[in-house]
């Protein structure tokens, strides 16, 4: 989000209609549910301002130096993004909940890096991951667009350059057309990563790039030309309407980018090429309050998420005296961060000026790479699970066998272990992911038994794994899970997040296929019941039908009823509130299809472990000391073990 704006002063104001929106937009999203494409908006003036900025230069004097370039770039933009991750990073101490401090230390790593919106790709695909919630510095994806299209971006002109100098064409010409390629690729990456998997393609520098390039189209076929005043006046309107439609009409369920993303971007590629839009009635855009705004848009972007996303980890709901003081806020912290920092930095002409900043620069990198690397060598260390219920930990006895629960002592697994308080099958790597389609087997129990327990279903069946192995281990029996994130199990047609989910699929056939050939005693099915987008009667028969192949294999079929849904984070309800984080069964616990369908099918032992889990009337998130969910769908790892007892007493074992 460079600053430098190349004598079109209406550029700033654009920049403060751009930084306002999506403030608003993170504030109150009702008010501007389009708010985000002015990060949009933002790319295109990125792309048309350095792009103008290569090219004047190349004109004036027939080259241009990398070195300078990088340079102006670090000076400008380095400073006040590192400033604010070292905030950041403070701040997170003292304002984040423990149990999000891991994430949160992979992503101020990445964003120091510049590699914010690959690390959220990664997340994306990650089901665990895909559930955290969003990090005090998940802006900086933006940024790392940015940052990645300014390091190639003018490698690309000196390639351009050179092709002018050998093919003897007019350097406009081959830029252009070198330009228009880049956009023409990566509008249709944009498109057809939208449709095919949109929580990615929102992220993806390949999906974005095409915006940048817009501008710079831009800035080499607009240059030197100057419209007529009433051609101005129509390409001003046209593009502030198409930026307003977008602020207003489009929201969360808008398939964006992909084609979506012309409606802003255009929008705002039509208000640079009028320019000079003085005696227009948008000649508002070079207004002083609309420049001030513009000058310190790039301190208010950097600034007002962290801010946002620390108060919402302390406090519920933002109503307007709230937000509009957290803005007051914002602006302050940007108004010092433009005067002291981006300022200063901006001008190289105390030289010992920047000394401080890569001194700081430097210690922020080794810090954080030295904080990721005890995190993961800590995510690796084992959690020492109860075998079974103790004194101090009773867990599900306080609901089945009436034990009480002793006070003052601390809850198992602490907050700072809950996320990672998953079945082993995680941490080996056999759980399929939302891409994987093989019928991956994990085994534990007895491994030289002949006999055979399998647990197929999705996250809420790979739940059960550790009361399962346990009965193994006592049965003597082998255990072989089959499970996949985010993919049930029913045979039937279901969308992923409203795209089309063909691994899932794939793996189901598969799964069926592998266990008809294991030949197993007993199989246990579990999944989530919140598949919105089939039918509970496709749901139900794609069940039956499952079933029926599951019963061929001659094994005995339990079902297992799915759990409970809480509305809420566990862990950051009881950093919050330092209290048992109580909600009432009736609203997170239902009948499903599961139970509907095991009602026709007489060969199906249906069982149901909510008794296990919530109390006659509510459900709380620790259950005799123990804290029976990790997120708000699955129970944590410590206490499904504990309730292996009871699952083997439901299954009659």
């Amino acid at each position: 989000m460079s600053r430098t704006t190349g004598g079109f002063g209406e550029i700033q104001g654009l920049r403060a209609i751009a930084v306002l929106a999506v403030l608003i937009f993170h504030t109150w999203a009702s008010v501007l549910p389009g708010g985000f494409v002015g990060v949009d908006v933002f790319f295109v003036i990125s792309g048309f301002v350095i792009t103008n900025s290569l090219y004047v230069q190349v004109l004036k004097t027939g080259h241009f130096s990398l070195l300078d370039f990088y340079s102006r770039r670090v000076r400008r933009l380095i400073p006040a993004a590192t400033t604010v991750l070292i905030v950041t990073f403070i701040a997170c101490y003292f304002f984040l909940p423990p149990n999000r401090w891991n994430e949160t230390l992979y992503e101020l790593l990445a964003s120091a890096l510049f590699v914010e919106n690959w690390m959220l790709i990664a997340n994306t695909v990650d089901y665990l991951a895909s559930k955290n919630a969003a990090s005090p510095v998940q802006h900086y994806w933006s940024l790392s667009i940015e940052e990645q299209f300014y390091f190639f971006w003018p490698i690309a002109f000196a390639l351009a350059i050179w092709l002018s100098t050998r093919l003897k064409w007019a350097l406009p010409k081959i830029l252009f057309i070198g330009i228009l390629i880049v956009f023409a690729c990566s509008l249709y990456a944009s498109w057809y990563f939208t449709a095919t998997e949109r929580a990615s393609a929102y992220f993806l520098t390949q999906t974005r790039v095409w915006e940048l390039a817009l501008g710079g189209l831009i800035a080499i076929g607009m240059y030197g030309r100057e419209f007529r005043h009433n051609t101005k006046l129509g390409l001003s309107t046209a593009g502030m309407l198409a930026i307003l439609y977008a602020i207003l009409f489009y929201d969360s369920n808008t398939r964006f980018p992909g084609l979506a993303a012309l409606v802003p971007t255009l929008g705002a590629a039509l208000i640079i090429s009028a320019r000079n839009l003085e005696g227009d009635v948008f000649s508002i855009l070079n207004a002083t309050p609309l420049k001030k705004i513009g000058d310190r848009s790039y301190s208010l972007y950097l600034w007002h998420w962290p801010v946002i996303v620390l108060y919402k980890a302390n406090f519920d709901g933002m109503g307007l005296p709230t937000g509009l003081a957290l803005l007051v806020l914002i602006a302050l912290l940007s108004e010092t961060s433009y005067r002291v920092i981006e300022q200063r930095f901006r001008t190289p002409s105390k030289p010992r000026d920047s000394v401080p900043m890569y001194v700081a620069g430097s210690g922020i990198a080794i810090s954080l790479t030295c904080a990721v690397i005890f995190s993961i060598w800590g995510q690796h260390q084992p959690i020492t699970i109860p075998a079974s219920e103790t004194w101090e930990y009773p867990g599900p006895l306080t609901l089945l066998d009436g034990f009480a629960t002793p006070p003052n002592v601390d809850y198992f697994p602490s907050l700072e272990q809950l996320k990672r308080d998953v079945p082993a099958s995680y941490r080996e790597k056999c759980h399929q992911d939302k891409e994987e389609e093989e019928a991956t087997e994990c085994n534990s129990g007895t491994p030289s038994s002949n006999k055979l327990i399998v647990l197929v279903g999705d996250s809420v069946a790979a739940q059960w794994a550790p009361a399962l192995e346990k009965i193994a281990f006592q049965e003597d029996f082998k255990l072989v899970s089959v499970t996949k994130s985010a993919c049930p199990y029913a045979r039937v047609q279901v969308e992923l997040e409203g795209e089309h989910y063909p691994s899932c699929m794939r793996w189901r056939d598969d799964m069926i296929s592998e266990i008809a050939q294991m030949r197993p005693s007993m199989i246990f099915a579990s999944q989530a019941s919140n598949y919105f987008d089939v039918s509970d009667e496709e749901m139900e028969n794609g069940f039956k039908s499952v079933w029926q192949d599951f019963l061929a294999t001659g094994a005995k079929l339990y079902v297992i009823e799915s759990t409970p849904l809480l509305p809420f984070d566990p862990a950051d309800c009881l950093a919050r509130n330092a209290g048992p984080c109580i909600y009432t069964r009736d609203d997170v616990s239902k009948a499903s299809v599961l139970f509907k369908a095991a009602q026709t099918m007489p060969a199906v032992d249906y069982i149901d472990m909510t008794d296990g889990i919530c109390l006659t009337n509510t459900c709380s998130v620790v259950v005799g000391n123990v804290i029976a969910w990790r997120d708000p769908v699955h129970l944590s790892a410590t206490y499904a073990g504990l309730l292996s007892s009871y699952l083997k007493a439901e299954a009659g074992l």
